[in-house]
């Protein structure tokens, strides 16, 4: 780390041509310090990116309500570095509640104030490089100007973190004197212009610029002498940079020209004219132009050289700002959308209340509302296994919960009612299907690399997201690793997981882990239409309504029907001879081919059943029962 910081300065130097006085100093960052997230996680959660590579919608274009491109930078750090710990995003929480206690009249003045600040800390940059443009230098001492106000609006903060900001945001008073002694108002754009340098500043300068800015009060009054003179009243006298001063007579009014005047230049309608006099005061003029600009570059070189011991205290004001920026951006957020504080504790889990996914929130309209869920997570319910239709919000609900763990760890409320988080290490993601052709990894290498990563670095302080394992190949396979993970996640990680999946064999093993409850996404589905309700409940799901979902998406008819020829066929031959040995029917075949009379009750009780009569609660019940009688008959 030392060699590369070392080569990474060596390198700023040389392309600089110049030192670095604004680097003060080399700060490292810990992985130990940031709950950790992969790539595949930053991708999955949409942070600054879409799944698409769009920078909108995502979670940093929602929460950026910040005035300052300062605090939208930090805004967007702050996203890929939430802290572990929770001392950093708690002490937010507090300031962000303070600027929220008094109904949010505090914020809309910070916020007011806040909008005028130029970007101080690239400016504190560009002096240390020697780079700043006047336009710069005035926007920075407009802005150390409006400090004052930021201390006051703040000086009945009650927030730790407040109070500290306020501190940190002290008037650099040396600074601010000499911008506003040197630098105009309203200063020229480049420095070649001239135009920058103020009145007063500097004596032999205001001499120069007498001198120059006079140049037209002299020329009008030798143009009304010459005018009295000739008798000719249209002559002129005027400038440009090409040809310099003189004096300008139409063709009709040459005759009357005196004899002193020499010719300079021929126009199509008129003669240009140069006397001694003005001769004279040209010599005179130009230099002290180009000696005003000469002398003006020196004193503006000479106010950055100046602004070089206050980069410190400047660079540490960009800091402060940008930190009230982005916690009244944070504010913002929580006033217009509802979201609540989040509290963290020590006991291992999250209790979510309410939760809903800002992002997609944010894309409702015309008063849709979205269904807010609970999520609960602990010691004694490590893994929720989620079954439910396709499009049934599986996936958004997975999501939701890991973007509020991220937001409570950045500093922000959190879209729910109700948040507390345990302690947290890692998040990992294994969302979606997506290939790495130029890699040569296929859909399900790519989501077997993934799980991989979780498998091997999941601790039990991890929350661990995994979508539809298994199903980039057959179905045995798929069903044999989604097992394998689901229990290796149960056993040896013991993270805190939302393990999605449409193999509804997995249900069973609830009653194999105790730490493991079933929950589905709610439909309702009507003649051959389907109506997602979005809501999560308790228990496995009955089925996954693919067929509809394909209906949805605008398959043929034709082609719906014939799948659904198809799935009767399947389901029928499953019945007489299944293609698989499930756990729904492995122990149930086993004792209809018995002839031991001890298992005569369990095979009366199947003969009883009228499969047709049933409903799926009534079936999976059905079975529990016959299950039961086996065991006894054991």
């Amino acid at each position: 780390a030392i060699a590369a910081a070392g080569a990474l300065l060596r390198y700023a130097r040389a392309t600089q041509s110049r030192s670095l006085p604004h680097v003060q100093a080399l700060l490292v960052e810990r992985e130990t310090s940031f709950l950790g997230m992969d790539t595949a996680t930053r991708r999955n959660l949409e942070l600054t990116e879409t799944l698409r590579g769009q920078p909108a919608p995502t979670l940093c274009s929602l929460l950026d309500n910040c005035v300052t491109t300062m605090g939208s930078r930090l805004l967007r750090h702050a996203l890929h570095h939430p802290w572990r710990d929770p001392a950093v995003p708690s002490a937010r929480h507090a300031a962000i509640a303070i600027l929220l206690d008094d109904g949010g009249q505090t914020l809309r003045l910070l916020r007011q104030c806040l909008r005028g600040f130029a970007d101080v800390e690239r400016i504190a940059s560009r002096i240390a490089l020697q780079t700043a443009r006047p336009r710069d230098l005035s926007s920075l001492r407009d802005s150390l100007h409006r400090l004052a106000e930021v201390r006051a609006l703040l000086a009945a903060a009650e927030a730790p973190l407040l109070s500290e900001m306020r501190t940190q945001v002290a008037t650099p008073a040396a600074a601010l004197d000499l911008l506003q002694r040197a630098i105009r108002p309203e200063p020229a754009a480049l420095l070649r212009d001239g135009g920058v340098i103020a009145s007063g500043f500097d004596a032999e300068f205001d001499e120069l610029r007498a001198l120059n800015d006079n140049c037209s009060a002299f020329l009008l009054a030798i143009e009304a002498r010459e005018r009295e003179r000739t008798g000719i009243a249209n002559l002129k006298v005027e400038y440009n940079r090409v040809h310099g001063f003189y004096i300008e007579v139409t063709h009709a009014n040459t005759v009357k020209v005196p004899d002193d005047y020499r010719r300079r230049q021929t126009l199509k309608n008129a003669e240009r004219y140069l006397t001694p006099e003005l001769k004279a005061f040209e010599d005179k003029a130009l230099s002290a132009q180009e000696r005003a600009l000469a002398r003006e570059k020196v004193l503006y070189e000479g106010v950055l050289d100046r602004l070089q011991s206050d980069l410190p205290q400047l660079q540490q004001v960009a800091q402060a700002i940008a930190t009230l920026d982005l916690l009244a951006g944070f504010a913002e957020s929580a006033l217009l959308r509802n979201y609540c504080r989040p509290f963290f504790v020590m006991r291992p889990g999250l209790e979510i209340e309410g939760g809903r996914h800002p992002i997609v929130e944010s894309q409702f309209t015309n008063g849709q509302a979205f269904i807010a869920n609970d999520t609960q997570l602990g010691d004694e319910r490590r893994l929720l296994l989620i079954t439910g239709p396709n499009m049934g919000g599986k996936s958004t609900y997975m999501r939701q919960t890991a973007l509020i763990a991220l937001l409570a760890h950045v500093g922000s409320y959190v879209p729910a009612t109700r948040a507390v988080i345990g302690p947290l290490d890692q998040i990992f993601t294994r969302i979606g299907a997506a290939d790495d052709l130029a890699g040569g990894r296929s859909t399900f290498m790519v989501e077997m690399t993934e799980a991989a990563t979780i498998l091997h670095h999941a601790s039990e302080r991890s929350l661990v997201l995994m979508d539809e394992v298994g199903r980039g190949t057959s179905t045995f396979d798929g069903m044999a690793l989604a097992f394998a993970i689901c229990r290796h996640l149960l056993e040896k990680n013991r993270c805190l997981t939302l393990f999605a999946t449409h193999y509804f064999e997995m249900t069973l093993l609830a009653h194999e882990y105790p730490e493991l409850a079933n929950v589905h996404l709610d439909a309702v589905e009507h003649g051959q239409r389907i109506v997602f309700l979005h809501a999560v409940e308790e228990g496995p799901a009955n089925q996954s309504y693919g067929i509809q979902v394909a209906a949805l998406a605008g398959i043929p008819s034709s082609v719906l029907k014939a799948a659904r020829r198809q799935l009767r066929e399947f389901e029928q031959r499953a019945a007489i001879n299944p293609l698989q040995p499930d756990l729904f029917a492995a122990a149930l075949s086993t004792a209809a081919e018995a002839s031991d009379p001890v298992l005569l009750p369990a095979i009366e009780k199947l003969s009883a059943l009228d499969p047709d009569q049933l409903t799926p609660r009534e079936a999976l019940d059905a079975l529990y029962q016959l299950k039961a009688l086996l065991r006894a008959c054991e």
